[in-house]
């Protein structure tokens, strides 16, 4: 979960800094009228991130909901404290690290239960659309489009 966050975190502040920097040049070239493009963060945060799970129904059953299912409503009550971990040395080596990448473990909790949250529900929806979206571009790609 650790790893996921920061890389989620980092994507969140690449993003955002992308944008104000395409905001302050903006300023500067609006006399020239051209603009930056930087994409949205639910754009960028799905082009980087994608989680699949092994419980989600295949790609071509008719069960496929994006909405999440119970071990995935798990997350929204996440603590770290009570996360499992493999031996007692790594819950104090990880809570360290969360200590000193997060300044808290209730910053590192919310994040995971808001943030990871929404990325996990974007990645179902678009696991769920997926195959749609493959049958529409080979029928493209083989009949024109």
């Amino acid at each position: 979960m650790y790893e996921l966050a920061i890389f989620t975190r980092n994507v969140v502040k690449d993003t955002k800094a992308k944008k104000e920097e395409a905001d302050r040049k903006g300023k500067e070239q609006t006399a020239l009228g051209a603009r930056q493009w930087v994409p949205e963060l639910e754009t960028e945060l799905l082009r980087r991130i994608m989680i699949l799970s092994l419980d989600w129904p295949g790609s071509l059953s008719c069960r496929k909901t994006s909405e999440l299912d119970e071990v995935e409503l798990q997350l929204k009550d996440f603590s770290c404290r009570t996360a499992d971990c493999f031996k007692p040395a790594d819950r104090a080596t990880i809570l360290a690290a969360i200590r000193d990448e997060w300044g808290a473990e209730n910053e590192f909790d919310t994040f995971v239960r808001t943030e990871l949250v929404r990325i996990l529900e974007n990645s179902k929806k678009a696991y769920k659309t997926k195959m749609v979206r493959t049958a529409y571009r080979s029928l493209e790609l083989a009949f024109g489009g």
